[in-house]
């Protein structure tokens, strides 16, 4: 038996017993683990710190395919836009009030720059006062969760991620792959993905000021890092997963 663990929330001091009750069911125990995965170096860290397991933990990265789009213009349609992408009913988790105070903080709105927020749910009432209560809240483009959210990721100058906590946060691997640089916590696989200054910024959670300088600092670099954006997502794909599971299984075996 082999888990994977794809956020920190799993990291707790209860997490082999909770392995021990599963594997019960079908008649094993923990001495039949033979290994633990991970969805990135940022979750192994914890899981090393909460238990100093070292020997049988691996970092495997997610599969990020992105074969296919739509093609929907989205610059032409809704003009120059930032995005975000998540669950909007999760501010505790998303952190969309310091995203909305950030965009409201910097240059974007005032040069006309929208702020789309895609994804499911609704957002909280606080979120829908602080955009209504502000000047530019014809600039703030709410919608539902799209499967052509390719499109709106290749077509945005850049995305913002403001998460509390990830675990691998794959919309922030899905944006550089389609050429769009990311301004993010450094939450899940941030730090093992975003290099400052070429592919995207980094800024602290809650730190609306923080992240209203480096949307400033974005409007102006976002079109250099395109290519960077697109090379530093190759490690994803699907033959490079292939082989680091076959790599790790001939030395468990």
């Amino acid at each position: 038996f082999i888990p994977t663990i794809h956020n920190s929330k799993w990291c707790t001091n209860n997490y082999f017993l909770f392995i021990n009750n599963v594997l019960k069911k079908y008649s094993y125990s923990i001495d039949n683990l033979k290994a633990i995965f991970v969805v990135s170096k940022e979750v192994e860290k914890i899981f090393i710190k909460e238990f100093g397991f070292t020997k049988k933990i691996f970092t495997i990265y997610n599969i990020v395919d992105l074969n296919y789009f739509n093609l929907i213009n989205y610059k032409k349609i809704l003009g120059d836009y930032i995005l975000f992408s998540a669950r909007l009913s999760e501010e505790h988790i998303k952190g969309i009030k310091t995203l909305i105070e950030g965009y409201l903080k910097s240059n974007a709105p005032k040069f006309g720059i929208k702020l789309v927020l895609a994804g499911d749910g609704t957002l909280t009432d606080d979120c829908l006062k602080m955009i209504n209560n502000s000047e530019y809240k014809e600039k703030f483009i709410i919608l539902s969760f799209h499967h052509d959210i390719n499109d709106l990721m290749r077509d945005s100058l850049f995305l913002i991620s403001s998460s509390m906590w990830e675990g691998f946060s794959l919309v922030t691997v899905e944006s550089l792959m389609c050429g769009s640089p990311v301004v993010t916590t450094k939450t899940g696989i941030a730090e093992e993905i975003i290099y400052e200054g070429k592919n995207g910024y980094f800024f602290q959670k809650t730190n609306s000021t923080e992240l209203s300088i480096k949307i400033n600092k974005m409007l102006n670099e976002y079109k250099y890092m395109k290519q960077f954006c697109i090379k530093s997502s190759s490690i994803f794909s699907r033959d490079i997963f292939k082989n680091n599971i076959k790599n790790i299984l001939e030395k468990l075996i």
